[in-house]
């Protein structure tokens, strides 16, 4: 099944080989390891896997140089077919407050973004508006987001989610990422995290055997001025090497809206957490 769908193209097969020797080194359970080479799999067939190493800031450097038409597509498509365009300023303002939090709370997520400006050509303000998008959604769209996610220990780790949004704000999901990050230069974790371009995570899992997954939950609280920006957020947990440093860092942290995490990790368990500005 995974040759089917890796196809006969040979530099693709050769990418999707090197993947799986790549994360078989990762410690975590048969079921989800399976789970991420079926996607890798699907992902090199389109030619849409993105390997970067280095520094942070290297690494969003590369993301910058491979993904800048991409990223200018997909904020372009934001302005002029979402209800985003109607409400620039606000974005701006979320995009610039978000901008601080990251600074202090999401270091990692901070130096790729910032990387990824300088590779792209981008301003950094467009890049932490799409870092945003989560803050916008809450702000514009509320609780018409649904998407759903699972773990579970049984017969070894397995943990997935639905992607839920509306395919037209993200040209179908046609751009869409597996980005292979490999953190060893800065002391951090390598991991492997599907995303759209522009985004600093959507979920993943790193190479301590660290996942995480987000679904929408609501209780009408919002502090979007005043938090994290959860997909930068998400983009921190898989620069950690524990459960718990991720469990810390989400109740320590500004928090801007509701929203719902899955934390796995072989040897600690599985975590749901609920949790708003106020509620953790």
């Amino acid at each position: 099944m995974l040759r089917s769908l890796v196809g006969s193209e040979m530099c693709i097969r050769d990418r999707y080989q090197r993947r799986v020797r790549e994360i078989s080194r990762v410690n975590m359970g048969f079921s989800l390891q399976l789970v991420v080479l079926l996607v890798l799999a699907a992902i090199c067939a389109a030619n849409r896997l993105v390997s970067v190493h280095g520094s942070a800031f290297e690494r969003g450097q590369q993301l910058g140089q491979q993904l800048g038409g991409s990223i200018r597509a997909i904020y372009a498509n934001k302005l002029e077919r979402s209800q985003y365009g109607e409400h620039i300023q606000e974005w701006a303002k979320i995009g610039s407050a978000g901008a601080t939090h990251m600074q202090q709370w999401t270091p990692t997520a901070w130096a790729e973004l910032k990387g990824m400006a300088n590779g792209s050509g981008l301003e950094v303000r467009v890049l932490s508006e799409l870092a945003c998008d989560w803050e916008m959604t809450m702000l514009l769209m509320g609780g018409n987001r649904r998407c759903t996610a699972f773990a579970t220990m049984e017969g070894g780790f397995l943990s997935g989610q639905t992607e839920d949004e509306d395919p037209d704000a993200w040209l179908g999901g046609g751009l869409d990422v597996v980005v292979t990050s490999d953190g060893a230069e800065d002391g951090g974790a390598s991991c492997v995290y599907y995303t759209h371009p522009g985004v600093p995570l959507y979920m993943g899992i790193n190479d301590a055997g660290l996942s995480v997954l987000c679904n929408f939950i609501d209780n009408g609280e919002r502090n979007l001025y005043g938090g994290v920006p959860a997909d930068a957020a998400l983009r921190e947990i898989l620069s950690l090497r524990s459960l718990e440093q991720a469990v810390d860092l989400l109740r320590e942290m500004p928090r801007t809206a509701p929203l719902n995490i899955i934390l796995t990790q072989p040897g600690a368990g599985i975590v749901d957490l609920e949790m708003s500005p106020t509620h953790f």
